[in-house]
């Protein structure tokens, strides 16, 4: 078995207000994300894939939804003040968001798997688009994702490993 891994870095702010400590205020983070493919053959060209088709879906789902964002759970008390009012107009806070460009990605929303940014959540997001990113990227059906791995500080990261990969 042979294994390929691509890193992005970005950067981003989040916060566990459901969590005791220093994490429930917004913070931010220098992420950083390992993609982990794993096959059983190197192609003819000796390599287990190409990473630039790869990288490219990866580097661009992530700087267009996480970078330079705001990561809050769906059950963050900041969420509501940005839902539409009873018009459909936006909150003063949506309003202000949309005119700065302020990327927002609501975790148990915009991801309904997971309910809060944590690093786990994240790492387990990624691996949710990474299956897509590696079909669309590679023509073999023999390549999985093997793991992912997100790391916020230097002494802090999770893991999600792929439950069928032994």
């Amino acid at each position: 078995m042979f294994t390929a891994t691509l890193d992005h870095t970005w950067q981003a702010s989040h916060s566990l207000p459901h969590l005791p400590g220093r994490c429930s205020s917004i913070h931010g983070h220098t992420w950083r994300a390992s993609l982990t493919v794993a096959g059983p053959y190197l192609d003819p060209s000796g390599i287990l894939l190409d990473f630039a088709p790869l990288k490219a879906h990866m580097r661009a789902w992530i700087d267009d939804h996480l970078d330079h964002a705001l990561m809050l759970g769906a059950g963050d008390n900041l969420v509501p003040l940005l839902d539409p009012g009873p018009g459909g107009e936006p909150s003063p806070l949506a309003a202000a968001f949309a005119q700065r460009g302020q990327r927002l990605f609501v975790f148990g929303q915009d991801f309904p798997d997971v309910a809060w940014p944590s690093v786990e959540g994240i790492a387990q997001l990624l691996a949710h688009h990474a299956h897509a990113w590696l079909r669309d990227s590679t023509g073999r059906s023999d390549l999985h994702v093997a793991s992912v791995t997100v790391r916020e500080t230097d002494s802090a990261s999770a893991t999600w490993h792929n439950p069928t990969t032994r």
